[in-house]
């Protein structure tokens, strides 16, 4: 079965590339992610007279993703970026998490007017940053070094002030103050946190 599979995909991939088409390997959200860039740089492409195809697209995206990622290849990256792991002692930030740090986040995205500055990003281990963060099950706000407050979709929040005074808090029973949170007591778990 996996020979004959091999061999049709081989005759179909031959068949498309005389026809110009390109056959592109990813799972679906990243295909979406495509799917909606490519549309996005044929739109663009329009509006200033000239009609592309998806494989011409693509090279507009590329272009501009090297060009884009090139420019924060920078010293000043580089510091801000050791800052954060020297705060964060290479682990990730969330509270109860013990695994190593390897994504920086920006506490406020650089497409919302984030910078690379060290109070606004903080280091997340992998799942929280891709998983938890990004598919909206962790939300954090505020400054890092600060205080950090983070909103888990379960309901848990929990609080950082400085590095590592971690409390968990409650939401307040009055809708009204929905933006505030009360603390707890240290977590059980026994990190240090002042009387």
């Amino acid at each position: 079965w996996q020979q004959t599979d091999r061999e049709t995909t081989a005759r179909e991939d031959k068949r498309n590339h005389a026809k110009g088409i390109r056959r592109l390997w990813a799972p679906k959200d990243v295909m979406r992610t495509i799917s909606a860039a490519i549309v996005s740089a044929q739109r663009w492409s329009e509006s200033s007279g000239r009609k592309i195809d998806a494989a011409e697209a693509l090279v507009l995206i590329a272009g501009h993703f090297e060009k884009t990622w090139s420019k924060m290849r920078g010293k000043h990256r580089t510091k801000a970026r050791a800052a954060v792991f020297r705060r964060t002692r290479g682990r990730c930030s969330v509270p109860t998490c013990s695994l190593p740090g390897r994504h920086v986040h920006h506490i406020r995205y650089r497409s919302r007017g984030g910078t690379d500055a060290p109070e606004e990003t903080t280091l997340l281990c992998i799942p929280h940053h891709l998983r938890g963060v990004h598919m909206g099950y962790l939300t954090i706000e505020g400054r890092a070094g600060e205080r950090l407050v983070w909103r888990f979709r379960n309901g848990e929040i929990w609080i950082t002030e400085g590095d590592d005074d971690v409390r968990r808090a409650r939401p307040p029973a009055d809708p009204a103050a929905a933006g505030r949170v009360s603390e707890r007591g240290p977590p059980a778990y026994g990190v240090g946190v002042a009387a």
